[in-house]
């Protein structure tokens, strides 16, 4: 996969493969109408990887990416016609990926107060792996950074640099993970079908 991050000195994960892997565990879980929900595109060139990412797992898959949907930064509650859009059926997605996990929160609780259920109704991924998030009812499934590995490489390379040393890369990328929660399960249809082969096969057994 090619890595879009730029070549200046930083240190930081590969974003737009992050999202990749991300949006490939939902589709593994059985999702075919996956959205993802980002701060503003034009103002971050995270997010836009990110979003590069999200849909190039779905081209791969063969199935078409959505139109992105854009939120504040600062949102505290998801906007009303963000989540109008998100839970009309003839628009509504199985799962969301959120470009972070305080977007991620922000999804779960304009949802509750909707009256829809995480997973049961959608999924929800996030990104980043804060550590609140597994303190979460349910536990925030979410793309996870290594943010201590991050700060302590960049700090040591600052200094390098303070001293006149020069770094032998200019980007340094480290690994990230897909961190496994309770807000993301199978969509609703697949769910129903296992239950009904366990239900028939256990008939089967019986007879």
């Amino acid at each position: 996969m090619h890595n879009d991050t730029p070549h200046r000195p930083s240190v930081s994960i590969d974003n737009r493969r992050a999202a990749y892997d991300g949006v490939c565990a939902l589709i593994a879980r059985g999702h075919r109408r996956v959205r993802m929900l980002a701060g503003s595109l034009a103002a971050s060139d995270r997010a836009r990887l990110r979003h590069l990412g999200y849909a190039q797992a779905l081209d791969e898959a063969g199935l078409a990416p959505l139109p992105p949907v854009e939120v504040g930064f600062n949102a505290r509650e998801l906007p009303d016609a963000v989540l109008a859009h998100l839970s009309a059926a003839a628009t509504r997605p199985t799962a969301l990926f959120c470009s972070n996990d305080l977007l991620a929160m922000v999804v779960m609780r304009g949802l509750a107060r909707a009256g829809f259920s995480v997973p049961g109704d959608l999924s929800v991924l996030g990104f980043d792996g804060l550590a609140i998030g597994e303190l979460l009812a349910p536990s925030l499934a979410s793309v996870a950074t290594p943010n201590r590995d991050i700060g302590r490489h960049a700090w040591r390379r600052l200094v390098e640099r303070i001293d006149g040393a020069r770094p032998a890369d200019a980007a340094l990328i480290l690994p990230h993970s897909v961190r496994d929660g309770a807000t993301i399960a199978p969509p609703a249809d697949i769910q129903v079908e296992m239950m009904d082969s366990r239900t028939h096969g256990a008939g089967e057994v019986a007879n």
